[in-house]
């Protein structure tokens, strides 16, 4: 019964492993609990397609006034991201052709909402407040990364478009500002590198990176975020790690700011978070799903002397005065009481981006004139309207006098 028992228990584990040997051979998936190393896979010359979308909405409540002032910035970028030959240290260029760019700002002032600003770089109108996002679409950067996502260079080809403009450079308020080197340079950063670890992590598995922004007019936000492995999920051929990740922000204000006449500001973080969730391809090595929220409340307090007009004390009568306090002559004291009011100001920022193999489509969705790619049809005069003279009896009576014939 025990050499049964054995042959059975052999046989067993042979059926088994010929099974996984066969399931090995067909391209089984990967268990779900296995370690994965999330690397980035740059294959030269090959192109992917990112759908990057932005937008930051800001709000101030004054303490003596209900209704917020604020604004909300909205921006969608198709970018073509092609990849050359790796370097002997790892780093390969990424080459981000920027094809179009469509925005869209809106200011509320109070209860009073204004008219929306709209641009697309696929047709740009003559608005002069949307004139410094035209540099941006057509346009190429180049970006310096390594398979873990580490961003080493960003920089502009020599045949790409002139200088950007520099932002709040005489910009008048409502015109849309140009995004920066550095906001691109972040937005490269989150997308690529802020997520990947530097060891193999299991469903579970957490890890931290810390995190330094400086964000004006208010300082520098810090932040230690935890990312963590949610699950690894098999799609078809493919491995999608998803994570997750959250991290409780902090601010070291710029130097208090002294303005002349004596007024103070000073900012202090009431509420900073920055949370979202990343699906990364574990098989092909890149990024398929980006999303992340940055959302902070400051208090702005100012403060400064105020200067009363100069009165007069009065010096004490003669009844009043003794020894010990002799009358004195009236004196001229200046006067003045410290006065401070303060701002709640919200900004909160996303960041969502989805990359594929395939061109997206582009619908033009953006301003009234048609693009040049797209031209209005031939308008046709109509037809005149006519209408058919139906003959009519007399209807004048004996003595009436006839109406008056229609006009011709």
């Amino acid at each position: 019964m025990r050499a049964w028992s054995a042959r059975a228990g052999h046989a067993a584990r042979t059926v088994a492993g010929i099974g996984a040997l066969l399931l090995a051979a067909a391209g089984a998936p990967a268990p779900a609990d296995e370690p994965v190393l999330l690397r980035h896979s740059f294959a030269e010359g090959r192109a992917r397609y990112l759908t990057v979308k932005t937008s930051v909405d800001k709000a101030t409540v004054v303490s003596f006034f209900p209704d917020p002032f604020g604004s909300r910035d909205e921006r969608e970028w198709w970018v073509a991201a092609t990849a050359g030959a790796a370097a002997a240290d790892g780093y390969a260029p990424l080459t981000w052709s920027i094809e179009r760019l469509q925005a869209r700002h809106r200011d509320q002032m109070g209860r009073e909402q204004k008219p929306a600003i709209t641009f697309d770089s696929l047709r740009p109108a003559a608005e002069p407040r949307t004139a410094s996002l035209a540099a941006w679409a057509p346009r190429s950067l180049t970006l310096h990364l390594d398979p873990a996502g580490r961003l080493r260079e960003l920089a502009n080809p020599p045949d790409s478009r002139p200088a950007l403009p520099a932002p709040g450079s005489g910009l008048t308020a409502g015109t849309m500002e140009p995004p920066t080197i550095d906001e691109m340079t972040r937005v490269v950063a989150e997308l690529y590198g802020s997520y990947i670890p530097d060891r193999p992590v299991s469903p579970g598995d957490a890890w931290t990176s810390a995190r330094r922004i400086h964000r004006a007019p208010y300082g520098t936000l810090s932040s230690d975020v935890r990312y963590q492995l949610r699950g690894v999920e098999n799609r078809g051929e493919r491995r999608i790690a998803k994570i997750s990740f959250h991290g409780e922000q902090t601010l070291t204000p710029d130097p208090v700011a002294t303005r002349p006449g004596g007024d103070r500001r000073e900012h202090r973080l009431r509420k900073g978070a920055y949370d979202g969730e990343v699906e990364f391809d574990v098989s092909a090595g890149r990024m398929v799903a980006f999303r992340s929220r940055d959302e902070i409340n400051v208090e702005l307090i100012m403060s400064g002397e105020v200067k009363d007009s100069a009165r007069a004390s009065p010096a004490p009568t003669t009844a009043t005065a003794t020894a010990s306090a002799p009358a004195t002559q009236p004196t001229t004291q200046p006067a003045g009481h410290t006065l401070s009011f303060s701002f709640q100001l919200s900004e909160t920022r996303e960041l969502s981006a989805t990359a594929s193999d395939t061109a997206p489509v582009k619908p033009i969705v953006v301003n009234a004139a048609p693009a040049a790619t797209q031209p209005k049809p031939p308008v046709t005069a109509a037809p005149p309207i006519t209408h058919p003279v139906q003959p009519s009896r007399p209807t004048t009576r004996p003595g009436a006098t006839a109406p008056p014939p229609p006009p011709s």
